[in-house]
């Protein structure tokens, strides 16, 4: 994942199913400026669509685990 953040903080980020659950949490501490981070889906989660959520104001991004 590729994110801008203005200061360095915790960003929270869940990743929601198409009926509105939350199938995952975690936090990933970014620094100001451009970030990279990888996602590892756990090893459970069933094949579908999925939208990333986190909570510093970006737009939900959507997902298809095969």
């Amino acid at each position: 994942v590729h994110m801008q953040s203005q200061s360095s903080e915790a960003i929270n980020y869940s990743f929601v199913d198409l009926s509105g659950k939350t199938v995952y949490k975690n936090t990933f501490n970014a620094k100001k400026g451009a970030n990279d981070f990888a996602v590892q889906l756990p090893p459970g989660l069933s094949r579908g669509q999925y939208f990333m959520v986190m909570d510093n104001g970006s737009k939900p991004v959507g997902l298809i685990k095969q």
